[in-house]
């Protein structure tokens, strides 16, 4: 197995700062030259990075992306509406709070490693969000346990499975997940490991898909939330619903199916 991620040309400058490096004696020198380098390496990752994204957006299609927009929107409306204003509060109330509000404050990173091409960054993300959503849903049932990781058997819909799916790919357990990621086949005899993120459309919309999943969900328990705590005020709820109900509508388009999960 090798290494694979760049073209001849580059791979050659890549060999001869290689033979720069070995040379150099003077470290005042070689820090500036190995600055100079990382930054032009990042600059290929971030080029790298947008071409993944042209090809990720491509793949979920203009109703995913606007629905998610939308849906988030209204999740940060119902936030920002109140926010510094006191309303009724008890230990329930306060830890479903937090657990939202650090939800909603990763979701523009979590979207970034998905459209980027960083499936295995993603899926641990995703595997906490998931976590942050069976954790509301054990408060509410009165079966959360300090200090313990959620149980997914609390979890809505079908959250249990994308769980397991987040998990093998997150611990780095399974090579061969890995190796389907990142792996790279140059002959029936060499494979090679791309140093840079491919694009793998078919994992990459699923991936979207979970995350955009999560954020309806957290809306929901946010919107649930908020009533509690402020009474069921229709100039902080309607906006927010109407949104929600534009988002809905894009994801049917979208070909998504809607059940009404338990919000007890």
């Amino acid at each position: 197995m090798s290494s694979k991620g760049f073209e001849k040309d580059q791979q050659k400058k890549n060999r001869k700062t290689h033979n720069i490096f070995k040379a150099v004696e003077d470290s005042g020198e070689l820090i500036q030259i190995a600055e100079m380098h990382q930054q032009f390496m990042q600059e290929l990752c971030i080029e790298n990075a947008r071409k993944i994204r042209d090809e990720a957006e491509k793949e979920y299609g203009i109703e995913l992306i606007k629905a998610r927009s939308l849906i988030l929107c209204a999740l940060f409306d119902l936030i920002h509406f109140k926010a510094g204003l006191p309303g009724n509060t008890n230990d329930n109330i306060s830890e479903r709070l937090v657990l939202i509000s650090n939800f909603a404050q990763g979701q523009f990173v979590t979207e970034k490693l998905i459209s980027e091409g960083q499936h295995v960054k993603a899926s641990a993300a995703l595997k906490q969000d998931i976590e942050i959503v069976t954790r509301l849903y054990e408060i509410k049932k009165g079966v959360s346990k300090l200090g313990k990781t959620p149980n997914v058997k609390y979890a809505p819909g079908n959250l249990k499975g994308h769980y397991g799916d987040m998990n093998d790919i997150s611990h780095i357990s399974k090579a061969y997940i890995l190796d389907n990621i990142s792996g790279v086949s140059i002959s029936e005899e060499i494979r090679a490991v791309s140093i840079t993120p491919l694009f793998h459309a078919e994992a990459t919309k699923k991936l979207y898909e979970l995350h955009i999943n999560l954020c309806y969900l957290i809306t929901l328990e946010a919107t649930e939330l908020f009533k509690e705590m402020y009474g069921d005020d229709e100039e902080m709820f309607l906006p927010a619903s109407n949104i929600l109900n534009t988002a809905i509508e894009l994801l049917q388009k979208a070909g998504w199916i809607f059940t009404n999960f338990d919000h007890t």
